[in-house]
């Protein structure tokens, strides 16, 4: 039988376990270039969690997956005219086969921060457009 002076020898022996949640990841898109987006190569253990926390050790909160292997990493997300159909993006990834990975030529992107997307749409909506007398919008470019 144990003692009060053998279990207070134990307690501060006890081992803290710290668990970590990994940040989400919010899925943006498939696209068909990665503009803004850096190749960091393939990996055969690729996973949405292996590239993510590749990119949050390298301060980027855009992720972007190709090719079931390669974790691309950035600060902004891809313009929206490189858009495709999400069925473009449907290979496994090679570390993970739940997850899909891009596609041959197409890139899976995600950020791992919703509010920083919202702030470059709004920033992009404003410097991607003029303004012209009564609410009349022109994109850039177009005239």
């Amino acid at each position: 039988m144990w003692s009060q002076q053998h279990l207070a020898l134990l307690l501060p022996a006890a081992v803290v376990v710290v668990v970590v949640q990994a940040a989400s990841l919010n899925y943006v898109g498939c696209f068909s270039d990665p503009v803004g987006l850096v190749d960091f190569g393939a990996n055969v253990y690729q996973s949405r969690g292996l590239c993510s926390n590749r990119c949050s050790r390298m301060d980027q909160w855009v992720v972007g997956l190709t090719n079931g292997t390669h974790c691309l990493c950035g600060s902004r997300v891809p313009p929206t005219h490189y858009l495709v159909a999400d069925g473009h993006c449907n290979t496994p990834c090679n570390g993970y086969a739940r997850d899909t990975c891009g596609g041959r030529g197409y890139i899976s992107v995600l950020v791992r921060d919703i509010e920083l997307l919202q702030q470059q749409r709004e920033a992009d909506s404003g410097s991607m457009s003029e303004k012209l007398p009564g609410n009349l919008q022109v994109q850039a470019g177009s005239l």
